[in-house]
Formats: C-alpha cells, structure tokens, sequence
C-alpha cells in the first residue's frame, strides 16, 4: 500500500517483512537465548544441523530457521 506521508511530505510504502531464518546473533537478541544455549541444543540432538540450525555457504554465522523451531515448539504441529 503506498500512502502520503503527513510529516515527511512524500509517498512510502509500508511492508510487511517476514523472514523465515534469521542469524544465531539475531535469534538470540529476539529472544534472549545466548549462542551457548542453542549448542547445546545442538550437541543433544534437541534441535538439528541443516534444519534447525544452519550453515551457509560463505558465511561465518549460523543461521536459525524460524518455521522448523516453530514447528518443534509446538510439539511439531504448525497451523
């Protein structure tokens, strides 16, 4: 939706932004977990490489993927 903007005096647009994985880093300033809680998650088996967490290629830091901790936080249903 694109609308004038009464302040600024020019036309925006307003999104809506939706990601489905998001850096460890950003993860846990979301939700106040540290990195060390979600490794060793990972070294239990509780949430897995390649799902939960991510690799990607060329970059440094892990990535969490949202919908699948979703899904294991609801016990591995999702609506």
């Amino acid at each position: 939706m694109i609308k004038f903007h009464p302040i600024y005096g020019r036309f925006w647009r307003r999104s809506k932004v939706s990601l489905e994985c998001v850096p460890l880093s950003a993860y846990c300033q979301m939700t106040g977990e540290t990195p060390e809680a979600i490794n060793k998650r990972v070294q239990r088996g509780i949430w897995r490489e390649g799902i939960h967490v991510l690799k990607i290629a060329g970059v440094k830091e892990r990535w969490i993927d949202l919908h699948e901790i979703d899904k294991w936080a609801r016990g591995g249903r999702v609506n």
